[in-house]
């Protein structure tokens, strides 16, 4: 007989014991003919040993047992494998029933599953009721194979599962699985750290507490049409956070199919795309004011031309000798407001006409127009200008650039003050903190309300804004990269103690940005948050 692929010789083979005659090896020999592996023992203890090393079945003569041995040999079937069922085969004497049998019968309930064969046995008789032993004891180990592949299988599967959400609570997103019909039995942690809820408040339909209630009956509706057809979801909804607030978030789910393509589970995540909802609106308003430079570049141009002739026609009409003094007062006033027109539109096309080549100025010149494009915002708030240039010195640099960066500054600091406030502009030469490098730096401070300790960190950073719909969050951001690409530098200190808030912004400018490297790196100048502005 031939032994099945998942059992060793061992298994299979039969173990002899009959200790007087030549029972045991005339068996064997049987046995053998038959292609049945037989091995004998000379000693009970013996067979014990090699039932340990694995065996298909046992001969036992009953001339050979006592009551200590059936004792022994049935507490080691009661301790087999739930998968396992040992046949015995005892060879009795035939003609009378002896005492050993009688106390077999009693213990055989506890030795399970026992043949009797008479002797004198036929050669057929033995080899067939072997074979049948084995092939039940085939079977035996068909089932503890199956139990044992089956045991790998659970043991991967929840390694497996277990690998599955540990990286399931490493990515970003939101993610969950749920079942066919659509109830949800796994979240991951970052889904619970996120919503602040607990798996029980979250099993199954829990989640529809989380989204917009005005959004909620759409989503309803699209991810049970989704189920029905087993179909994927796609949408873009707002979910409530810990804190309460709504983020919008980019919901993806996929069916998982079975053999047969059946939908078995559906794994969803949620992808939080509020960054790049700012991103995208932010672009829109930077397009719109890109738009709005273009047209006021475009109307300062047209406008140049019929100002300059009316200012002509003014100073002709003011030295006429027929006209009274009152009247060329009035002509006066009227060419000084047509200047300050000129002066608006000339400082409008030198922010969109920016020049290839960085140029020598004087920084303070930049100020001052600057300052000059925001007179009327100063006078309506009655804010007051201190300006401060002591030992300037010329920087060469790009000037659309730096005016973009100080009127971005100044524009924030105009923001942040309450009528009556006090701004301060400041340049004087000076070094770079870290390296020693000459040149110039230039300080914008304000009296306005300060900056809080908890966004202080946050102020560098694009799309952050504490101007609600009005600001982009990009103003800072890209003053800072302006200044980094020409070597600069740029750093804060705020306060917002009662009677001394405000913020002071340094900035360092080599004195030829065209040669300064772009890849210095900021060393660093903000100071201890909260410490005093006072007046800079």
């Amino acid at each position: 007989m031939t032994p099945p692929p998942s059992s060793s010789n061992q298994d299979n083979r039969v173990l002899i014991f009959a200790p007087t005659g030549q029972d045991a090896p005339l068996i064997a020999r049987v046995l053998e003919q038959a292609k049945i592996a037989a091995e004998t023992c000379a000693e009970f203890e013996g067979v014990f040993n090699e039932m340990h090393c694995g065996a298909g079945a046992v001969i036992l003569a009953e001339e050979g047992l006592n009551q200590n041995a059936l004792e022994r040999l049935a507490q080691y079937l009661c301790n087999q494998p739930s998968w396992s069922d040992f046949p015995l085969i005892l060879l009795t004497v035939s003609g009378h029933v002896s005492s050993l049998q009688r106390r077999l019968l009693q213990t055989q309930q506890r030795l399970g599953n026992v043949f009797l064969l008479e002797r004198p046995v036929r050669p057929e008789t033995l080899i067939s009721t072997v074979n049948g032993v084995l092939r039940s004891r085939q079977r035996q180990y068909q089932v503890r194979d199956y139990l044992e592949e089956k045991l790998r299988s659970e043991s991967a599967l929840r390694e497996s599962e277990k690998q599955f959400r540990d990286l399931a609570n490493t990515i970003p997103q939101l993610a969950w699985i749920a079942r066919a019909d659509g109830y949800i039995f796994w979240y991951n942690e970052r889904w619970f750290d996120y919503t602040g809820t607990t798996p029980s408040q979250m099993e199954g339909w829990g989640w529809t507490t989380l989204p917009d209630p005005d959004v909620l009956p759409e989503v309803m509706k699209r991810w049970t049409r989704a189920i029905n057809l087993g179909e994927a979801f796609e949408m873009t909804f707002p979910l409530r956070g810990a804190d309460g607030k709504f983020r919008p978030f980019l919901t993806l789910v996929r069916p998982v199919r079975d053999a047969s393509g059946r939908v078995a589970r559906w794994f969803g995540t949620n992808t939080d795309v509020s960054t790049q909802k700012r991103a995208e609106e932010a672009l829109i308003r930077t397009e719109k004011l890109a738009t709005a430079g273009r047209l006021a570049a475009s109307v300062s141009h047209e406008i140049n031309n019929p100002l300059e002739a009316v200012t002509n026609l003014i100073y002709l009409v003011e030295t006429s000798p027929r006209l009274d003094e009152g009247n060329r007062n009035l002509l006066r006033t009227a060419q000084a407001e047509l200047q300050r027109v000129s002066h608006i539109t000339t400082h409008s096309l030198r922010f969109y006409r920016e020049p290839t080549k960085a140029a020598p100025m004087r920084v303070s010149e930049i100020i001052d127009s600057v300052v000059s494009l925001y007179q009327g915002r100063l006078r309506q708030g009655g804010i007051e200008v201190q300006l401060q240039y002591r030992d300037e010195c010329e920087y060469v640099g790009f000037s659309g650039e730096l005016r973009q960066v100080l009127a971005n500054l100044i524009g924030n600091a105009l923001d942040a003050m309450r009528p009556g406030g006090r701004l301060w502009l400041r340049v004087h030469c000076s070094r770079d903190y870290a390296t020693g490098t000459p040149g110039l730096r230039v300080v914008v401070a304000d009296s306005g309300h300060g900056i809080s300790p908890e966004t202080r960190h946050l102020v560098f950073e694009p799309f952050f804004t504490t101007k609600e719909s009005v600001g982009t969050g990009l103003g800072l951001f890209v003053s800072k990269e302006l200044l980094e690409k020409r070597g600069g530098k740029i750093a804060f200190k705020s306060s917002q103690r009662t009677g001394h808030s405000g913020t002071v912004f340094s900035i360092f400018l080599p004195l030829n940005a065209e040669s300064a490297s772009a890849s210095h790196s900021f060393a660093g100048e903000e100071q201890p948050a909260g410490r005093d502005v006072g007046a800079a």
